[in-house]
């Protein structure tokens, strides 16, 4: 069934909507669900009680966004270290990270680092670190593997705090394997850098694409994520990011590097 008349988005549908608006399309994913039709739909589609109907979804990317989500990251090769830090967020997927680089022999302790913010205050009460902890352990991690800290709100609070928790314990740190988001992976390492210049700083995200990203940001897999449009996209395209960044690099509490231009524009 075919309908040649052009939807609400006119001739060129929403790519053309997207093109005049200036966004330059990188790619894109389709999905297709099949399900039963609702009543409504039934009728709108003149269709027989219980047949079927397939919606499509499609997720388009936009140039800029995979160039934003692609200078985030470091690209650093994941090596033995002194200990990994796992920098709390809103999903366990840090954690996942973290565990995985422990079980390879990337590093002998895990410190878990973060308190609560408003979108895990729910989801996570006893705090992200702590909840990173319960999963490393489920996953088969010693329990004197893990150490928690539990307090910091901040990037700069997690490279503080852990080298303090890591002092009173008596470990001699020399390098550290940093898991963080994808999307922060390039702040974090320029805060640590700056808070601990005498060590040796490894950057290692959790293996995740742009669009793995989106997904996992979904009401489905974080039911208490941030459901404005503005802050998720912000995230994810790095916008909001970049802008942290630069304003850290002004208040010295990063090492300085110069964004190239076609992230700065």
């Amino acid at each position: 069934m075919v309908d040649p008349t052009p939807g609400p988005a006119g001739r060129g549908g929403g790519f053309r909507v997207l093109y005049d608006a200036g966004y330059e399309i990188d790619h894109m994913r389709e999905e297709l669900f099949a399900r039963i039709a609702s009543p409504e739909e039934a009728a709108l589609l003149q269709l027989s009680p219980g047949e079927w109907v397939v919606e499509l979804h499609r997720t388009t990317y936009t140039a800029d966004a995979q160039r934003l989500w692609n200078f985030q990251q470091m690209h650093h090769e994941p090596r033995p270290c002194s200990v990994g830090i796992g920098l709390g967020s809103h999903d366990l997927g840090v954690a996942d990270a973290t565990v995985d680089l422990y079980q390879r022999g990337m590093m002998p302790l895990i410190v878990f680092t973060c308190a609560t913010s408003r979108t895990t205050r729910e989801r996570m009460p006893r705090g992200e670190a702590e909840h990173y902890r319960e999963r490393a352990l489920e996953l088969g991690v010693p329990t004197d593997a893990v150490l928690v800290e539990p307090n910091a709100r901040n990037t700069g609070e997690n490279i503080r705090f852990s080298r303090s928790l890591l002092a009173e314990c008596g470990v001699d740190i020399l390098s550290v394997l940093l898991v963080s988001k994808p999307y922060e992976e390039r702040r974090a390492h320029a805060t640590a850098r700056k808070l601990r210049p005498q060590v040796e700083i490894v950057s290692a995200p959790g293996p995740m694409t742009l669009a793995e990203y989106v997904d996992s940001f979904g009401p489905a897999a974080c039911p208490h994520a941030p459901t404005s449009e503005e802050e998720p996209v912000s995230k994810l395209t790095g916008s909001r990011e970049i802008s942290r960044l630069t304003c850290h690099q002004v208040r010295s509490s990063v090492c300085h590097r110069r964004s190239p231009c076609a992230v700065r524009q």
